[in-house]
């Protein structure tokens, strides 16, 4: 984020999601976030990135640096959707939803299969009375945590932190 966009270097994770949907993958890949580099303010939507499978997943190691995201958008709730997206890992990354509505902190939906979030720190507001705010859900909805639908198969939640909301996941 501190230092200049290149082929190799992406400001925010939603230039380096734009970059993976445009291009795919071919291969097995690891990004790293400079350490320091953050916080970055946004949410972040992942979506089927094509090339991506169980050999040619995508690690995004986080270095402990935070997403934030203190907003609500007409078209998300959480601060990382992952809609349809298969064999992505998130690792050690700090994720926090500022809000005491419709804050969701990391979100399955539309068939999100064989992900990963581990060692991961995930941060809703505690103290809420409602249950629309949740650190991790699987939804079918992207404006609603708590929609039926084939949300998500397969997915391993290991080694995090789950701060806040009214329901855990």
């Amino acid at each position: 984020q501190n230092v200049a966009p290149s082929a190799t270097n992406f400001t925010s994770f939603t230039q380096l999601f734009f970059a993976m949907n445009s291009c795919g993958v071919s291969g097995p890949a690891t990004i790293n976030v400079v350490t320091g580099s953050g916080p970055y303010y946004e949410n972040v939507e992942f979506g089927d990135i094509l090339g991506m499978s169980s050999i040619n997943t995508v690690t995004i190691n986080g270095n402990g640096e935070a997403i934030i995201d203190s907003g609500n958008t007409s078209t998300n709730n959480a601060a990382v959707l992952l809609n349809g997206t298969d064999h992505l890992i998130l690792d050690s990354l700090s994720i926090e939803k500022v809000g005491t509505t419709n804050s969701v902190g990391v979100q399955f939906m539309n068939s999100a299969d064989s992900n990963i979030v581990r060692n991961c720190e995930i941060e809703v507001s505690a103290s809420v009375t409602t249950s629309t705010v949740i650190p991790v859900t699987f939804s079918g909805s992207a404006t609603s945590s708590t929609t039926s639908g084939i949300n998500g198969n397969y997915n391993l939640l290991e080694g995090n932190t789950i701060i806040g909301g009214y329901y855990g996941i």
